[in-house]
């Protein structure tokens, strides 16, 4: 082997990070495998005072917008004005990404004692006796502060909404759900279809009410055990009366969701009346559609239509427009394009 990384990620959170016995340790400290590269992550605090003479220090600071204009002057485009402003402009469009690159210096007290509030931070006092002679002199107490993983509190929360609704109590689901976005906590909503038939009859019925989270149902319905008639009947529904869309401002969530009923649909030979990529269309990964979000759309054996729209200043090239072809006649039941 010419080399060879050792990544130690989150060493902060390693049980016998003080131990001076463990493999870890004596990696640290190039006693064992010396031409190994290490590279190890942890929090400020917990910064390991023992490690090869030989290692360099990365703090990691703010990322704001001068500093994201240098790397991106750098890294990707040179000194071309033109480009790095759209870049820049694409990297504030994005709220994900513009979050990604700062780190917030303070957050108030409300930001802390909300999430004590509603459980995600959970407080505990933990006795702190000093390892030294006169240690009765040394006793103090910290507080220690856990936080809970967001998947984590929608599982313990899936339990209470599937109690809710599968209970004799005559519960509104409008007023139970209206709160809970199935974008942002689509795992509690899975969750609940799975613990509880009954609950996820009702969650399903309750989302396919709703135009922008017909599709998300279908993903609840994949939660349940019994793949039923139903269940086939409810992705006909879906492709076979109206057009399918997967459009290029739509979320990841939700053009995997649309992806996967349109695989379920093609599996089982029900007809897809319409798809429509409204700007989303990429290019091939081999013969794959791709999207612009970079998730891949295989063979469909029974599309009837497809329907792609590109940028106005854009062409499909001859080869996009053969591989579209090529596409659809894998269906025996295409007729247009």
């Amino acid at each position: 082997m010419k080399s060879v990384l050792v990544l130690l990620d989150g060493f902060d959170e390693y049980p016998d990070q003080e131990s001076t016995e463990t493999d870890i340790y004596h990696i640290m400290k190039k006693n064992m495998f010396r031409r190994f590269n290490v590279i190890l992550t942890t929090r400020p605090s917990c910064v390991p005072t023992d490690f090869a003479p030989h290692s360099d220090r990365v703090r990691l600071t703010g990322f704001g917008e001068e500093a994201r204009r240098r790397y991106v002057e750098k890294a990707v485009v040179g000194t071309y004005g033109e480009a790095v402003d759209r870049i820049m402009r694409k990297l504030e469009e994005n709220p994900v990404l513009d979050d990604l690159c700062q780190l917030r210096n303070q957050l108030g007290h409300e930001f802390y004692d909300q999430y004590l509030r509603i459980g995600i931070f959970v407080e505990e006092e933990e006795l702190n006796i000093a390892d030294s002679p006169n240690a009765q002199i040394h006793i103090q107490y910290n507080t220690e502060v856990h936080f809970y993983h967001k998947t984590v509190c929608e599982w313990y929360a899936a339990h209470y909404v599937a109690e809710e609704l599968s209970g004799g109590n005559n519960v509104c689901i409008d007023e139970l759900l209206q709160n809970l976005d199935p974008f942002d906590l689509q795992y509690l909503y899975r969750f609940a279809c799975g613990i509880n038939k009954i609950a996820g009859q009702k969650v399903i019925q309750y989302l396919q009410e709703k135009k922008e989270s017909r599709k998300f149902a279908i993903l609840c319905m994949l939660e349940e055990e019994d793949k039923t008639d139903i269940f086939l009947k409810s992705v006909c529904d879906i492709v076979s009366t109206v057009r399918t869309d997967i459009k290029k401002e739509d979320s990841k969530l939700l053009q995997r969701s649309t992806i996967q009923i349109l695989d379920i649909a093609s599996k089982n030979q029900i007809p897809i009346l319409h798809l429509y990529l409204q700007w989303s269309f990429s290019g091939f990964d081999g013969e794959d559609i791709r999207l612009e979000s970079g998730l891949c759309l295989s063979s469909l054996s029974s599309v009837q239509k497809i329907h792609i729209n590109v940028g106005g200043t854009e062409e499909l090239s001859e080869e996009d427009v053969i591989g579209l072809i090529n596409y659809g006649i894998k269906s025996l039941k295409f007729k247009a394009l």
